[in-house]
């Protein structure tokens, strides 16, 4: 908790709102038992999750489009953990609403309609199933046991939309493909 805590101090010092993507590994801010500490507010023609005492880390409503500098940034969050049973095994946290449920599947696809299956640019945290760096796979995983109805989910926002970019960060690289970018480490400027 004080690591989460010191995290968002240091994040709090970039003169600059920080805009988070739902991933793995991670609780919502709708979840049960901490929703009370974020709000909701609008921003940038979408709706963000915050907390009073980190007003500028903002997180991202799965679903939402938002219009910054003149471009659309579809958000799409969630991915999940492949090291879930390990983490349960040793007491680590695994959080059930890692991965978009129905309701955020509806929002996107309730979106892309409203767009006309087009899009700037796709912000997510894992990516298509057909995307996947499958050299990136952990070592020692059975691949038959990994839930991967999140990449089939943008599998096919991938195949029915018209988008300019795709960025995700799920995967742990820096590379750059004509149809994605996967960041990690690296910073990208939207041009």
């Amino acid at each position: 908790m004080m690591r989460a805590i010191y995290r968002k101090m240091q994040l709090s010092k970039i003169p600059a709102n920080i805009l988070c993507i739902q991933g793995n590994h991670e609780m919502r801010p709708t979840s049960h038992g901490i929703a009370w500490d974020y709000k909701k507010c609008d921003w940038q023609s979408g709706q963000i999750w915050y907390e009073q005492d980190f007003p500028k880390i903002l997180f991202a409503e799965d679903g939402d489009r938002y219009e910054i500098n003149g471009r659309s940034f579809l958000v799409i969050g969630g991915a999940y953990s492949v090291d879930k049973y390990f983490r349960l095994a040793n007491g680590w946290p695994w959080f059930p609403d890692e991965q978009p449920d129905d309701e955020i599947k509806s929002r996107v696809m309730v979106q892309l309609k409203k767009d006309d299956y087009k899009e700037d640019i796709i912000l997510s945290h894992t990516c298509p199933i057909s995307l996947r760096p499958v050299e990136q796979f952990m070592k020692g995983i059975d691949q038959s046991r990994v839930d991967t109805s999140t990449e089939e989910f943008l599998e096919e926002v991938h195949l029915i939309t018209k988008y300019n970019k795709w960025y995700c960060g799920h995967w742990h690289i820096n590379r750059k493909t004509p149809e994605i970018g996967f960041l990690f480490e690296k910073i990208s400027m939207v041009v």
